[in-house]
């Protein structure tokens, strides 16, 4: 038989790779890895995402007699089963939407339901007239993202709340079956009993993780909104400034005949570039800073969820206790005939037992008898509750995958509108400072 053990092998003509080859394969590998990571995160996409298409659109101001309102025209195209037509228009005014919203996190409490942008948090771009243009356009604008976001996820847009939403003016019944869907398999337990236990015994580390990196992606969050609402308010403050310079270079001008036609034609520039100034931070605070403060309550959404996870958990563990302590007592009873609860508080209670006349072993076979009603009880309450904290893990589970993957799609998308945006202002700004060079080209002082 060969033998195999002493056998070596030449790497080539007597070749010995060096350290710096072991380097320099190994930067290349890091390089590989870097552009497969690059690539994962240019062209994700997630399964589904895509089949149903919402647009909202079209805003009108209407009256119901004594007040305005304005409604929204939502078209929706889709490819889902559940769906009899696979276009649909309807139209909605900002109460709807909110029942919506309401409906759908009483009816999926284990889904990350985005937030629907509030009236306040509207208000806080955009002051003055509520009907006005501006207003209008960013409502619009932020319902539209709420609507897709609902649109692509994978159990919501297979929701018959959702298809009732699209597909006709009246909420009533989605309401109406939120409620019903809201019962839970504590309705009827004491609130002693839930409320006994507010910290989880046994954690999940999956989740526990899960809430770390949520807090961090929100401190990170709260960080850009922060530096770039400063870098707004220095681009505003530019704006203006330059504005200023236009006025000032205008009279300078006017000090002289053989000038006043090339410094119009500057100050003309500054205002042109000025205005594009303000208008780039004005895209960047309703596109980019909206988006990432409209993502800051996204992430509450995902910490409201994972606390209605702790909560189910916490549920079980309560029950479970409960169970636990009244099986140990009636334990007790049954294994000591004779046992009696000791304190100050018993002793006083048997001593008017006697006083009265009570038989001792007839209150301890009550005793037993209440014990024994109240495990019966218990036992099915404690097994739901198990079994709805478990299907709450399993959703959650996929809830936050469903979140990391749409993190990815979103912030890529946020990323490319933004550049475009500097590269548009760019290029007009180019535009005017390379024309005004020419113009200057072709005059004589």
């Amino acid at each position: 038989m060969d033998d195999f053990n002493t056998l070596t092998w030449d790497t080539g003509f007597g070749y010995t790779p060096t350290d710096e080859d072991v380097k320099n394969e190994e930067e290349d590998s890091k390089m590989e890895f870097e552009e497969e990571e690059h690539q994962k995160f240019v062209s994700f996409t997630v399964p589904n995402s895509d089949k149903l298409q919402i647009e909202i659109c079209d805003p009108q101001k209407e009256s119901d007699g004594s007040n305005f309102f304005t409604t929204y025209l939502i078209k929706s195209k889709n490819s889902l089963e559940i769906y009899s037509q696979k276009e649909n228009e309807v139209r909605h005014r900002y109460t709807d939407f909110i029942n919506l919203n309401n409906a759908l996190i009483s009816t999926y409490p284990s889904c990350i339901i985005p937030p629907l942008p509030e009236k306040k948090v509207i208000e806080s771009f955009i002051t003055g007239d509520r009907f006005s243009p501006e207003f209008t356009e960013r409502r619009r604008n932020l319902l539209e993202i709420y609507m897709k976001r609902i649109a692509r996820h994978p159990v919501i847009q297979n929701s018959d709340i959702l298809k009732n939403f699209l597909e006709s003016t009246d909420m009533t019944r989605a309401i109406e079956q939120a409620k019903n869907d809201n019962n839970t398999v504590l309705d009827g337990i004491s609130d002693s009993i839930v409320n006994s236990f507010s910290k989880i015994k046994n954690t999940n580390e999956k989740f526990v993780k899960a809430k770390e990196k949520l807090d961090r992606l929100e401190v990170n969050l709260q960080h850009v909104e922060k530096l770039h609402t400063n870098i707004i308010k220095q681009e505003k403050s530019i704006e203006n400034h330059m504005n200023e310079f236009a006025l000032a270079a205008e009279k300078f001008g006017e000090t002289d005949v053989d000038l006043e036609n090339i410094v119009n034609e500057f100050s003309n520039t500054l205002r042109n570039v000025s205005k594009n100034i303000g208008e780039k931070a004005t895209k960047e605070e309703n596109v980019y800073v909206g988006n990432i403060k409209g993502y800051i309550n996204y992430c509450q959404s995902y910490k409201d969820t994972l606390k209605a996870r702790d909560q189910k958990q916490m549920d079980f563990e309560g029950l479970s206790s409960y169970l636990k302590s009244y099986s140990d007592e009636l334990k007790k009873y049954e294994n000591n005939p004779a046992h009696i609860s000791s304190g100050i508080t018993s002793f006083v209670s048997r001593k008017f037992d006697e006083m009265k006349g009570n038989d001792p072993k007839l209150r301890r076979e009550e005793k037993m008898i209440n014990l024994q009603k109240k495990i019966e009880e218990l036992k099915p309450e404690v097994e739901k509750s198990e079994e709805d904290s478990k299907r709450f893990d399993d959703d959650i589970t996929k809830e936050i995958e469903y979140f990391d993957n749409f993190q990815i799609m979103d912030f890529r998308k946020y990323l490319n509108d933004y550049i475009d945006i500097q590269v548009e202002s760019h290029q007009k700004n180019k535009k005017l400072w390379d024309d005004l060079i020419e113009k200057f080209e072709n005059t004589t002082v």
